[in-house]
């Protein structure tokens, strides 16, 4: 999810057609939406609590998925694109966009409070685990929030976006560290299926490009 935000991110930053950034932008959402509830999913599956909250989790999955659909097809998420704050263009804030970034908030900060939550009765290299990783998403999502405001048309630039690396680091670092996960485990099935990824990267490539391609020519074809 977060690979699919950033690849349509760089696209839209280096458009200098208006209808180009539009449809960039609307693309990259589709990334967005699922990067908290994966993340929630993932923590879910990291604590061991994914059975006690399946409902909650296939509740929010649905409404991804209602937000994909009113992206994807309607202004109702990404009304347009307008210069604002130095960017050429920036999305503003359909009639659904405040609906969507509630569901968006609510599924980040459940997250950390799982996470504060098994703090508090862990010990020893486990407390250590989660007290990176309660860092790396601290510093990851108050990053990637400074991209909201703009939305609202309120001149406050996504100053925190380096500060999404952050998450990745101080995950890693648990990883490698203080074994977050079983990284013998990891390393076997890396080399294992190292093939089948190369594989898969090439044909994602190729998949982007002619995604991109086709929907530059479709937006010069409507114009």
């Amino acid at each position: 999810s977060v690979l699919w935000w950033i690849v349509f991110y760089f696209l839209w930053q280096f458009t200098y057609s208006p209808a180009h950034a539009l449809v960039y932008c609307r693309v990259l959402m589709l990334g967005a939406i699922f990067i908290p509830i994966s993340n929630l999913h993932h923590y879910l599956i990291l604590l061991n609590v994914e059975k006690r909250y399946a409902r909650l989790l296939k509740l929010l999955y649905g409404l991804s998925l209602l937000w994909v659909v009113a992206t994807a097809f309607t202004p109702l998420i990404v009304k347009t694109v307008i210069p604002i704050a130095g960017f050429r263009y920036w999305p503003m804030a359909g009639a659904l966009f405040t609906p969507f970034l509630a569901t968006f908030g609510f599924t980040v900060l459940f997250a950390i409070y799982l996470i504060i939550k098994h703090l508090q009765g862990a010990t020893g290299n486990r407390r250590t685990q989660l007290l990176y990783v309660l860092a790396g998403t601290l510093i990851g999502w108050v990053g990637g929030g400074s991209n909201f405001p703009l939305w609202y048309r309120i001149k406050f630039p996504p100053v925190g976006n380096i500060l999404v690396s952050g998450y990745l680091f101080c995950v890693g670092y648990a990883i490698v560290k203080h074994r977050l996960m079983d990284i013998t485990v990891i390393v076997r099935k890396t080399l294992i299926y190292s093939a089948v990824t190369a594989v898969l990267t090439a044909v994602y490539a190729a998949i982007t490009v002619l995604m991109v391609r086709g929907l530059e020519g479709w937006v010069a074809s409507a114009n």
